[in-house]
């Protein structure tokens, strides 16, 4: 099961005694409702931790770090942390090892695009481990064939080839920054592409703090918006680009800033629509041509 929202207050919270949990990044999100640093986000999302029930967590802030151990320790909940009890990393030929705290896993493969996945997987493949240990075991070709073939709507899913086109829901600066990795691999191995940004975020998300990351990133960026009245305005998202040289247009229809895109795009080029998940959901509606959307609803 997956947390809503934060986690103290979830309705998750009613099974009382799962397997284990996890937590595998803390980031600046949702501040209204969890709060302004790092640190109070961990407090909230802690809430998941069950007394003697082991807790996973991946990387993140040395103090948010610190908030889940004490939270871990209080309830008397073994921690397994990645990077210290557990870890997973490439070899040459692009495939993964996964070292755990009992398990070692090689030659993996991961359906989703990303280094930061990577992370994910390993904090999936130490729950698995953690399960085990609690009397679910998991076959390992289960485990193989899982990882190999699992696919997350709107997590840098190709959607389009010549040009590749992928939708990323990265919405806050955490985010970003993973977003960021992927591009910077994708120009290291297409030396000679573009990378398109079409750009629409809500209002109430830290603008400034998604964009810094991606510019360095990007060619050319192509300004839209949600159809739904939280979103910020092509003009709100085009004052955050004041200092920015690079080409910028505009197309309010998400539809429209992908034609634009595509137009402006050689067979070769990265087309990358992020920033919201509610942008993502008019894209897949309208190339599904039906008006309910998948992520969205």
């Amino acid at each position: 099961m997956e947390v809503g929202l934060g986690g103290r207050f979830d309705a998750t919270n009613v099974v009382e005694q799962p397997l284990a949990s996890a937590i595998t990044t803390i980031g600046l999100d949702h501040q209204e409702y969890l709060g302004h640093t790092e640190e109070a986000i961990a407090f909230e999302k802690g809430g998941i931790i069950k007394p003697f029930v082991p807790v996973v967590i991946g990387r993140m802030g040395e103090e948010a770090e610190q908030v889940l151990r004490r939270i871990a320790q209080d309830r008397a909940a073994p921690l397994w942390q990645l990077g210290r009890d557990f870890a997973i990393d490439e070899n040459r030929f692009e495939r993964l090892t996964y070292r755990g705290v009992t398990r070692l896993w090689e030659d993996l493969t991961c359906g989703l695009a990303g280094r930061h996945q990577w992370d994910n997987a390993a904090c999936a493949l130490a729950l698995l481990e953690s399960a085990d240990r609690a009397g679910m075991a998991v076959d390992a070709a289960a485990v193989r064939n899982g990882l190999r073939t699992v696919s997350w709507e709107g997590r840098l899913e190709a959607i389009g080839e010549y040009p590749t086109v992928v939708l990323d829901g990265a919405h806050n600066p955490a985010a970003a920054h993973a977003l960021a990795e992927y591009l910077k691999d994708f120009a290291v191995s297409h030396p000679t592409s573009r990378i398109i940004l079409v750009w629409g975020m809500m209002r109430d998300k830290d603008r400034r703090g998604f964009i810094d990351p991606l510019l360095p990133c990007v060619s050319e960026i192509v300004l839209t918006q949600a159809t739904l009245a939280r979103s910020a305005t092509v003009q709100d998202l085009r004052a955050t680009l004041l200092e920015w040289q690079g080409p910028v247009r505009e197309a309010v229809l998400p539809m429209d800033a992908l034609t634009v895109a595509r137009s402006r795009a050689m067979p070769h080029d990265l087309i990358c629509i992020a920033g919201s998940l509610m942008l993502l959901g008019d894209i897949k509606a309208a190339v599904r041509g039906c008006g309910l959307s998948p992520i969205r609803g």
